[in-house]
């Protein structure tokens, strides 16, 4: 299952998430990071602190940013409706087709890694077959 790592941005203070949480999707952790943006909202409405300057940035294991979610376009849904192409929407599309070319990579990868390992295989058993039949025409010093 993909990690994704959650940093948090209010004002001037950057919330950097070192151990990130496990997802089966990037759906999945956005809609948990649409949940969280409501609690933290709530705290801090009652804490008489605006939250609609704050971010959420999904980041990749490799840290790549996958999403940004202005805390704005979740706490005024209806601002966002009706605007075709909102920068989450953007960048939903964008790390979908990142992902896919993920998985495309790491199986080229993987395809690339196994030949790499016969190859080995091949040279190996013909070391052993070169110094056999050296041995046999050469014999080793006493």
């Amino acid at each position: 299952m993909p990690k994704f790592f959650f940093n948090h941005t209010s004002h001037e203070d950057v919330s950097v998430d070192e151990s990130g949480t496990e997802f089966p999707s990037l759906e999945a952790a956005y809609l948990d990071t649409c949940s969280a943006i409501l609690d933290i909202s709530f705290e801090k409405l009652r804490e008489r602190i605006d939250p609609t300057e704050d971010i959420f940035e999904i980041v990749s294991e490799l840290g790549d940013l996958l999403v940004t979610i202005p805390f704005k376009e979740v706490l005024h849904p209806h601002q966002s409706q009706g605007r075709p192409g909102s920068r989450t929407e953007q960048l939903t599309a964008t790390s979908a087709r990142l992902m896919e070319r993920r998985r495309t990579v790491k199986a080229e990868f993987d395809e690339e890694f196994a030949r790499t390992q016969a190859g080995f295989k091949a040279i190996r058993s013909n070391l052993v077959r070169l110094d056999m039949a050296c041995s046999a025409h050469w014999p080793q010093p006493k």
